[in-house]
């Protein structure tokens, strides 16, 4: 059981345990990217859809109803490292970001912060 658990999004979304997530590619194109977040029984999770060629390279994480999360997008277009700012759906100002999300690809790891920037609140290794 967790001890002082962090409410992310809500409460629908915490586990007693860490969950090992995989991301499957289901349709690539220039217009659009459609992915899927699974567990390691090969259940849904999460959807993910969003431009793949686009300026601004938003994509959308849905629960597995469609039902809008947040929206994640590059800080910068011109990166080394990924950097991402992070929007709950329920924020349509958009003025503040609720997270950001600071990574590599390559060394397959990220941390997710507070929209401060600096509160760590899950990293992946």
């Amino acid at each position: 059981m967790m001890m002082n658990p962090i409410v992310v999004v809500n409460t629908n979304f915490l586990a007693p345990n860490p969950v090992d997530l995989v991301i499957v590619k289901k349709l690539m194109s220039l217009s659009n990217g459609s992915f899927t977040v699974t567990n390691v029984n090969d259940n849904v999770m999460f959807k993910i859809k969003g431009k793949v060629m686009s300026l601004h390279e938003r994509r959308v994480l849905l629960d597995v109803a469609g039902n809008p999360i947040l929206s994640a997008k590059r800080s910068s277009n011109l990166q080394l490292k990924t950097s991402l700012d992070v929007l709950l759906a329920h924020n349509v100002e958009e003025n503040v970001y609720d997270f950001k999300v600071k990574g590599s690809w390559f060394e397959r790891s990220c941390t997710v912060c507070a929209g401060d920037g600096t509160t760590i609140i899950a990293q992946v290794k």
